[in-house]
């Protein structure tokens, strides 16, 4: 019986970088702390102690967790194939692995502090223009896949202090957006992969403060993650 399958070709990148595991922006004038992990045996990590991360970071700094895999990438394509089964369409053009590095390989803390790359840290009023990559050193390897988490545009309702009191709010996500760059025949592409981490963030606004625009990057469409703010001050 002849149908259609989707087959992978020999890899055309391989290349070992740091995957976000979470990144959190911290509010101008507050705070923000994130909990996340990757499901237990999820990418070849050890079924006991997955890869996590549990921290926080404060007026506007933008920080979180860093975990080093093997990437591979194969391209994809529907052939005919003799023999039984049912078509199958291919759900892109490229199959993504990802591979946990053992022993595995961690990295929490601040974002955008190393002197040699986009400076984004404390009194930020603004996640505007968050660059989308980081690199943890010069050395190859070193630099993390791309990702969106800046401020874009507003589409959550507003948080206001002005004349109230602090405001706390919790926020979970389901998922985090990442693009893998590559070149392969004089071409540029950039796989998008869904990573499928629970995150769970708190957010506090400190009282007669301001006024804080959100951009929810877990809406539908967006990229995932917690959220993104533009502040302005009270009247």
């Amino acid at each position: 019986m002849l149908h259609q399958a989707c087959v992978a070709s020999p890899e055309v990148f391989n290349e070992t970088a740091w995957l976000p595991l979470a990144i959190q922006n911290s509010p101008y004038g507050g705070n923000s702390s994130v909990f996340s992990s990757v499901p237990f045996g999820l990418y070849g990590t050890p079924p006991d102690v997955p890869p996590s991360v549990h921290g926080s970071e404060s007026n506007g700094t933008i920080g979180g967790g860093l975990w080093k895999v093997n990437l591979s990438i194969s391209p994809l394509a529907s052939e005919y194939v003799w023999g039984p089964g049912t078509n199958a369409q291919c759900p892109g053009p490229f199959q993504v692995n990802i591979e946990s590095v053992s022993p595995g390989h961690l990295y929490t803390g601040g974002f955008f502090l190393w002197p040699w790359g986009p400076q984004f840290g404390p009194n930020s009023s603004s996640d505007a223009g968050e660059p989308l990559q980081f690199n943890m050193s010069l050395t190859q390897g070193d630099s993390t896949v791309l990702f969106h988490n800046g401020f874009v545009t507003t589409n959550h309702a507003t948080i206001s202090t002005c004349g109230v009191s602090t405001k706390v709010v919790p926020v979970r996500s389901s998922f985090l957006d990442v693009w893998i760059p590559f070149e392969s025949g004089g071409r540029a592409y950039s796989p998008v992969v869904t990573l499928p981490f629970a995150e769970s963030f708190s957010y506090t606004f400190p009282a007669n403060f301001g006024t804080w625009q959100i951009d929810n990057l877990s809406a539908p469409g967006g990229p995932g993650g917690g959220w993104a703010f533009s502040y302005s001050p009270c009247p």
